[in-house]
């Protein structure tokens, strides 16, 4: 199982358009075969910063995932609404164990 975790920043005046998208995308994105989770959640502190969690059954899965029109559709849309790059990371948690 894959883990992927995105870092937002987004400016201030984005935020509501994003989470709009974000919402549209996210219900297609689950219906992609292996993906196992994809939350978004929002600093409780800094309203403009998001965190994605990704759960993937495979590398594969990830890697069609990432092909799809509607992740395109999504990032040309949302491209000039981040007040920093996004940061991705990603992790292969497949034996670790659950805390």
């Amino acid at each position: 199982m894959i883990q992927v975790i995105v870092f937002y920043k987004l400016k201030e005046e984005s935020i509501e358009s994003f989470t709009r998208a974000f919402k549209i995308a996210r219900t297609n994105v689950l219906l992609e075969d292996g993906c196992l989770q994809y939350e978004i959640f929002v600093s409780p502190y800094t309203p403009n910063r998001f965190c994605l969690v990704e759960k993937w059954a495979s590398d594969e899965a990830i890697g069609v995932h990432l092909k799809t029109k509607h992740l395109a559709d999504f990032q040309a849309l949302t491209k000039d609404w981040f007040e920093e790059k996004p940061i991705i990371e990603l992790k292969n948690i497949e034996n670790e164990r659950q805390l």
